[in-house]
């Protein structure tokens, strides 16, 4: 079935730790459509020792699962497998041998409403998803020892990370950081809405989150990203959400244009924390921050912006500018 989905961003107001937090809560709805016959999808290995996922280029409602398994023939393998009428190679599900696959997992998807599942993978290199055009749902549970790549291009997207490692293999710089790796990259390209959810997520490098969409929602828990956190917003209406993660280098939010909602929960930061809410009246609340080195809080051109910091601590606390209300205590 095609999907036709409505985002609901409901906020609730709760007491915890002796502060008022607000909470971003993201409620996808999916109705029923029109009947969309799932198409082929092809898998393969090709020459370079790459394991590739094809979808077709009809605008098919494509539903795949990667997941890991075993047969007698073959040994350990990738179990590729098809529904809601899709198939592997024409079959139900295929499986790749392990043994074959010594680089990169690729997946394109094409167009169409498609739904790329990835439960438990192991990647020995890099991973590439792109879901090309249309309304997809990434879900991602995965080692990765290179880095992760998403791009979900037009369409209202989802991508659900969650209890995944990427960028094993990479090689700190001659001063030990990884900044300078990409290690995780979503972009969930142009559309009405879209959700980046990553809860126990773990990146040995930088990690950026991309959308252009009228609204987006990006949350994440548990982040651990050992460079930079780059979060650029749409110009139209975002909300950001960085709860209980740790990053080891700089954090820079952009989110441009219209009403924006930025909270953060139990977050370190051991670089600086830089962040622009472009224009609109925007609301920023901060709880239990640590920022070893500088921040910068900007409201940007809004004429009602606020901001809140309760319990944080900063290694140097540039002027607030851009924010008419503002509320700062220990």
């Amino acid at each position: 079935m095609t999907r036709s989905s409505q985002l609901a961003i409901a906020l609730f107001g709760t007491l915890r730790r002796g502060t008022l937090v607000i909470l971003a809560a993201v409620i996808a709805v999916f109705a029923p459509a029109d009947l969309v016959l799932g198409g082929n999808v092809r898998a393969f290995v090709d020459g370079a020792g790459n394991l590739r996922v094809n979808g077709d280029h009809d605008r098919n409602g494509n539903r795949i699962q990667i997941s890991m398994s075993a047969t007698r023939q073959l040994g350990p393998t990738y179990l590729v497998r098809g529904g809601l009428g899709t198939t592997i190679n024409h079959l139900p599900e295929v499986h790749l041998p392990v043994a074959e696959v010594e680089r990169d997992l690729k997946i394109h998807m094409g167009y169409g409403p498609d739904q790329v599942t990835l439960n438990g993978v192991t990647v020995r290199e890099d991973l590439t998803i792109d879901s090309g055009n249309g309304d997809d749902d990434i879900s991602l549970k995965a080692f990765v020892y290179g880095n992760i790549r998403i791009h979900t291009r037009n369409g209202d997207d989802t991508v659900f990370i969650h209890n995944t490692i990427s960028g094993d293999l990479n090689e700190p710089s001659s001063s030990g950081d990884f900044a300078h790796h990409q290690a995780l990259m979503v972009d969930t390209g142009s559309g009405n809405y879209d959700v980046i959810w990553s809860i126990k997520t773990s990146a040995i490098g930088s990690v950026t989150l991309r959308s252009h969409s009228k609204r987006s929602v990006v949350f994440a828990q548990n982040l651990n990203a050992f460079g930079h956190l780059d979060v650029f917003g749409s110009a139209h209406n975002d909300y950001v959400y960085l709860y209980d993660s740790y990053v080891a280098s700089n954090v820079d939010i952009l989110l441009r244009m219209q009403a924006d909602l930025f909270i953060m929960d139990g977050l370190s930061v051991d670089g600086n924390l830089h962040m622009h809410m472009g224009m609109g009246d925007d609301f920023t609340h901060g709880y239990d921050i640590f920022v070893r080195e500088e921040v910068r809080f900007d409201g940007g051109h809004g004429d009602n912006d606020f901001i809140q910091l309760k319990a944080s601590r900063f290694g140097q606390l540039r002027p607030i500018d851009g924010f008419e209300h503002q509320l700062i205590a220990p």
